[in-house]
């Protein structure tokens, strides 16, 4: 399984912004310490798409592929993965971690925190790009909700930390302008495939 990168965790990219920071010489490897969840504080976006797929099915349609990942599309801010180094665990299952390379020469790392049927929770951190110097940690959410007649609802959130709580508005503005039309993109995309797939099915 360690060629799947349907989660998008790989949506690290998300906080991939183009920098004039110099790309680090040695990518980073240690894994040992990560930024503690928090109970608040965070710069949050939440996307919400209705798709036409009970559950099961629907959560392999986007693992075909790598088809969450595959739909992402740059922005001026964004940066787009070129290669993943897996280390600990087999990805997705539980603590996996992974490094993430940027087409800017600059990482991220990501670990799993939960890995369900209907829930799938990451963390991405170790931001060697310019973003670092405003984020601590990302937090996402993949949640999934069975509504009957062969309809799912996908709830994908971000919750992104600063460094410094009076950073707040600044990175809710990157979440706003940057993130969620990043991701709404690839869910929308994602969306119109799966209705294309039933409707020829």
């Amino acid at each position: 399984m360690r060629n799947r990168l349907f989660v998008p965790v790989i949506a690290t990219v998300i906080l991939a912004a183009c920098s004039s920071i110099e790309p680090p010489s040695t990518p980073p490897t240690d894994f040992s310490t990560y930024p503690a969840l928090a109970d608040s504080g965070y710069a949050e976006t939440t996307i919400s798409r209705d798709f036409p797929m009970e559950l099961t099915t629907l959560r392999a349609f986007l693992d075909e592929g790598n088809r969450i990942v595959a739909n992402f599309e740059p922005t001026e801010s964004i940066a787009m993965p070129v290669d993943t180094v897996y280390f600990d665990g087999e990805w997705p299952d539980v603590g996996a971690t992974r490094r993430v390379e940027q087409e800017d020469g600059h990482f991220v790392l990501e670990r799993v925190l939960v890995s369900q049927p209907d829930r799938f929770e990451y963390q991405i951190w170790g931001f060697t790009g310019a973003v670092g110097n405003n984020v601590d940690h990302v937090h996402g959410v993949m949640e999934f909700i069975p509504l009957g007649d062969d309809q799912t609802r996908m709830n994908w959130s971000y919750k992104v930390k600063p460094n410094a709580g009076w950073k707040r508005p600044l990175v809710q503005r990157f979440v706003n302008r940057q993130i969620t039309p990043f991701l709404t993109t690839s869910i929308d995309k994602t969306l119109e495939q799966a209705e294309a797939r039933v409707a020829s099915e």
